[in-house]
């Protein structure tokens, strides 16, 4: 498995998180590459591609997340560059697809996701007016590579979240939306079922009810 991160501190964090007690653990470099670059900019990306290359990766799954927020407020309150910020942040997928796409195993047990947000279809409280045209963008974005890549062997997923996810460590807390954040170890569940082809290829929208379902007390 390969990940990136921006900074050692980032990858130290990222150990904490997934790997806790096994930082030193020499085992942990065969089963996570930590790769330090930012594949959410065009550089990083080709950079990430070559680092495959390089080693002589195949590359089974890849799994497209990004995050940075936008301005909050009304559609009234948005400029011009607000806008055109909200729209950039479909960028990093745009590159990381270009990028990666090219690379992958062309079998039908092969998966590539794009991770976005259920925000995009309704814009529930107007001072998310930002991030519903972010969305949104990620969703056209979707539909371009999907339609480029038609008759491709690879199956091609939009994971459209419709919940508040935090780490783990700090899953259970208030949030804005149901009253709940969830553990993205939940959504780590998900995109398993999808590179197991669990799930159909296309759109899926991840619902407070289905990570619900999979919740430990409720299995």
């Amino acid at each position: 498995m390969i990940a990136t991160v921006r900074s050692e501190a980032a990858k130290a964090a990222l150990l904490a998180e997934v790997l806790p007690g096994q930082d030193g653990d020499p085992s942990v470099e065969s089963r996570l590459k930590v790769v330090l670059l930012d594949c959410g900019t065009a550089e990083g990306a080709q950079a990430l591609a070559a680092y495959v290359k390089e080693n002589g990766i195949a590359l089974d799954h890849v799994v497209s997340s990004f995050g940075g927020g936008v301005k909050m407020g009304p559609v009234s309150s948005l400029s011009s560059a607000d806008l055109h910020d909200a729209i950039d942040r479909a960028v990093p997928h745009l590159v990381l697809a270009q990028a990666l796409l090219p690379l992958m195993k062309q079998e039908s047990a092969s998966s590539y996701t794009i991770v976005t947000g259920l925000l995009g279809e309704n814009c529930f409280m107007p001072q998310f007016a930002g991030i519903t045209v972010s969305n949104a963008a990620i969703f056209g974005l979707f539909l371009a590579v999907e339609s480029e890549n038609s008759g491709k062997p690879v199956r091609l997923y939009e994971m459209r979240i419709g919940a508040m996810i935090s780490k783990d460590s700090q899953s259970d807390s208030a949030g804005l939306m149901e009253g709940t954040t969830y553990a993205a170890s939940l959504i780590g569940e998900e995109a398993v079922d999808f590179a197991l082809g669990k799930q159909k290829p296309g759109i899926v929208r991840i619902v407070p009810d289905a990570l619900e379902a999979r919740m430990p007390e409720n299995k």
